[in-house]
Formats: C-alpha cells, sequence, structure tokens
C-alpha cells in the first residue's frame, strides 16, 4: 500500500498542479476592449448613463469631427438630454484594433446607435469610428481621450445630415 501512495505521490510531481485556472486562455487586449465597450453598450440601451461613464476616466475627453472637445462631465449631461429624446436605442461597438505597452493602451472602435426620437416614426443610424487611448488601471481598461475619425448618419437607412436636436453622443 505504501508503494502505491508513493507512486501516485511520485506521478503527480511528475504531472505537476491541476486546476480549472489551467484551462483558462489568456485575454487579449482587443477582447479586454471589446468587453469594456459591450458593458458601455448594453448600459447604453438602457439609457444608464452612470454604467455608460464607467468605462470613462473622470478626466477623458472626447474629441469630435468638427473640433469640438468635450470633457467626461459634458458629455454625460448631454447623455442625460438625449436619453431624453430618444427612444428605441440599439447600440452596438466593433473594436477592429487594440495594442497595448504597459499600462497604456489604444484602439479603434466602431461605434452604431440606432434609434428613433421620440414620438417619431424614422429610425436613424449614426456609425462613427474613434480612435481611442485607453490606461490599464485597478479594475481594467479605462477610457482616457476618444477622438472621431469618421460620421455617417442615415434615416430610414438613406444618408442625412437632418439636425435631429440630438447633443453630441
Amino acid at each position: 500500500m505504501r508503494r502505491i501512495i508513493l507512486s501516485f505521490f511520485a506521478v503527480c510531481i511528475l504531472i505537476g498542479p491541476v486546476s480549472a485556472a489551467d484551462d483558462v486562455q489568456p485575454t487579449s487586449i482587443k477582447d479586454e476592449v471589446q468587453s469594456l465597450f459591450n458593458t458601455s453598450g448594453t448600459a447604453f440601451d438602457k439609457e444608464d448613463v452612470g454604467g455608460v461613464v464607467r468605462a470613462y476616466l473622470p478626466a477623458a475627453t472626447l474629441q469630435y469631427l468638427d473640433g469640438t472637445v468635450l470633457t467626461a462631465d459634458e458629455w454625460k449631461a448631454n447623455l442625460k438630454k438625449n436619453f431624453n429624446k430618444i427612444e428605441n436605442e440599439e447600440t452596438r461597438y466593433d473594436v477592429t484594433k487594440a495594442e497595448a505597452i504597459d499600462v497604456n493602451g489604444a484602439a479603434t472602435v466602431t461605434a452604431i446607435h440606432e434609434y428613433m426620437l421620440t414620438g417619431g416614426k424614422h429610425l436613424y443610424r449614426t456609425t462613427r469610428t474613434w480612435q481611442v487611448d485607453l490606461t490599464k488601471t485597478l479594475n481594467g481598461w479605462r477610457i482616457v481621450r476618444l477622438k472621431q475619425l469618421s460620421h455617417k448618419m442615415t434615416c430610414d437607412g438613406a444618408p442625412c445630415e437632418e439636425d435631429t436636436g440630438i447633443e453630441k453622443f
């Protein structure tokens, strides 16, 4: 019996420890950033301003194509106004590229927002591509800066430039 027990321990030492953690694959920065934006998109659809801005550092900025720069607080105020003007919001984010050096990261993200104005009959779709600067915190990646690279808007599937009264979001 002693020989069986010693053989068992010898095999365990040779094989090494086995745990569920051995099956976990490391995630890439692209996967981590996609997860961050998926969580933010879910909050967007629920009109949860706090959930949306949780992805951002308090000092984060957003720069639009027209040169307008908003602080996170200004953008948060716009979100609150916009959520009172829209309904049937559906948001999707696609992280097309992401890379990191130490705690600094950069990503290219396309944001697609589909919505109707409250009481309206038209479906609007905005598609924006952003250059995103990130930093790794104890709570994961957080957005430091977004710089808009492109913008396209459609109304009922046709290109439009109509002023919907929606603040920058």
